[in-house]
């Protein structure tokens, strides 16, 4: 009888590691988009807000809205390439505490998922409109991200959320007995 060989295979399970990256103001959907594009699964929960088009008329148009400004959820299959990943000038870096960032426990972040609706950037005759499912297609934010400038490299990338943010996240936090610490 031969010998038996036994190899240890990490497999990506059914659900990814989920990350909140802290993103450029009014850029969720754009950094959510080009973050599809490359195959992560990203989520911004959304609600819909209705204002005046313009403050000269009575109108109102349906805006979309993140519920957590500057935040878009990620999930990654394995470790993120958070090198590559913070080379985008849109993110400035990922929520987490004392160097470590934070992995949301996938199973109370679908349940705050199956609550809210996602906000998906699409491109409708050149306009930028957000859809977003049961509420249509709305617009996107108004505000245009201008230039944005380099991150320095003594920088941290990870960023302490404060306030309403901090006490939103914290409760779907997965609290890990071995933080992930993030090589700048």
């Amino acid at each position: 009888m031969g010998r038996d060989v036994f190899k240890v295979v990490t497999k990506p399970n059914g659900d990814p590691n989920w990350y909140a990256l802290r993103v450029r103001p009014q850029a969720e959907y754009v950094v959510a988009y080009l973050l599809r594009q490359q195959g992560v699964r990203t989520f911004v929960p959304t609600e819909a807000r209705f204002r005046r088009r313009t403050r000269y008329t009575k109108s109102k148009a349906g805006f979309a809205h993140p519920e957590i400004p500057s935040c878009v959820f990620a999930g990654f299959d394995g470790e993120p390439a958070w090198y590559y990943l913070l080379k985008n000038r849109l993110i400035l870096g990922v929520e987490g505490m004392d160097g470590h960032a934070w992995r949301f426990d996938p199973g109370k972040l679908h349940e705050f998922f199956g609550r809210t609706h996602d906000g998906c950037m699409v491109f409708d005759g050149g306009l930028r409109m957000v859809s977003v499912p049961g509420l249509g297609l709305l617009r996107s934010p108004t505000t245009q991200v201008k230039v944005v400038s380099k991150r320095r490299r003594d920088e941290d990338p990870v960023v302490e959320p404060t306030g309403r943010r901090a006490k939103l996240l914290e409760r779907y936090r997965a609290f890990d007995p071995k933080p992930m610490g993030i090589a700048a």
